[in-house]
């Protein structure tokens, strides 16, 4: 098989304890061209050292981005961007871990047809607490265009996903969005109508631990409360699609959210809003029928 240069763009910060396993993962992989960007924000428990280290092992992979300011997620990931020069760009946390075959799969599917510019796989869940772990996602979707990115969510997890890099937006990660910008960037990516899809089989591990950025719910959903008005603002043909998602995505998780803390009549309230908008949004109405269940009982 061809294989063209592929970057492995990974975000790190404080993730001694994980920078290891990561980078062996990916050294590990079954596809010799590779780059490994590796942007460090600023860490100060050792982890730049770390990366330093790999740097002189393997000086035609690894490529340190180390020093200066704390950035940000979305700074850093900018800056780790800017220095991937691959035909292909796949992503990675600093604490997650790719699985054997991830790359020469994807870099297959790609090359099968050129109209294809962003590909995802299964991934497994995994506890730092031993909790037993589970897939991320119970199905996977492929398609054309952006629609179900921006009406269901990003439709595969971050570390299983890879780009064609002639398709990434040209301002790269949205700087109005501090927390979760990867679900734009995936959306924009798509706006030229190219399509997506998926590798079969399991080819990640995303690691759940205290320090997860998706922990910080609130933050994370005004990120995603920006990115729908970003969409209506940016992408005026998708209006009605960024209002189905905002349904789907904000009403349904602030309702679920009031529902599981036993607040049934805000979280009525909430479904029946994303109804509203989206009548045919399955999952808002069986909500809805647990929290009235809640009020009534």
């Amino acid at each position: 098989m061809n294989q063209p240069l592929v970057s492995v763009h990974v975000i790190t910060y404080n993730q001694k304890q994980f920078i290891h396993e990561t980078l062996r993962s990916v050294l590990d992989q079954d596809y010799n061209n590779i780059e490994i960007v590796v942007a460090d924000d600023g860490s100060t428990d050792g982890t730049a050292e770390i990366i330093l280290g790999y740097a002189q092992q393997y000086p035609d992979k690894v490529v340190p981005l180390i020093g200066g300011p704390n950035l940000g997620i979305t700074g850093n990931s900018n800056r780790g961007l800017r220095t991937c020069t691959g035909k292909y760009i796949a992503f990675l946390g600093g604490d997650d871990i790719y699985l054997p075959g991830k790359i020469s799969k994807q870099v297959e599917w790609f090359e099968a047809d050129s109209s294809r510019v962003l590909c995802g796989h299964q991934v497994e869940v995994f506890y730092d607490d031993g909790s037993p772990s589970h897939p991320l996602t119970r199905t996977l979707r492929s398609g054309q265009g952006p629609r179900d990115f921006i009406r269901h969510g990003t439709q595969f997890g971050a570390l299983s996903v890879m780009v064609r890099t002639e398709c990434i937006p040209k301002h790269g990660f949205e700087a109005a969005l501090p927390m979760v910008s990867d679900g734009m960037f995936f959306t924009e990516t798509l706006m030229g109508g190219g399509g997506f899809g998926y590798i079969q089989g399991t080819y990640g591990r995303y690691r759940k631990h205290d320090n997860n950025i998706t922990n910080q719910w609130d933050r994370c959903v005004a990120d995603l409360a920006k990115f729908f008005d970003i969409i209506r603002q940016r992408y005026p043909s998708y209006l009605k699609d960024a209002d189905i998602g905002e349904a789907n995505i904000i009403r349904y998780g602030y309702g679920l959210k009031y529902l599981n803390e036993g607040d049934a009549k805000k979280a009525t309230s909430l479904f029946l809003q994303g109804i509203r908008v989206n009548p045919l949004g399955y999952k808002l109405w069986i909500r809805l029928f647990q929290s009235i269940l809640k009020v009534v009982l």
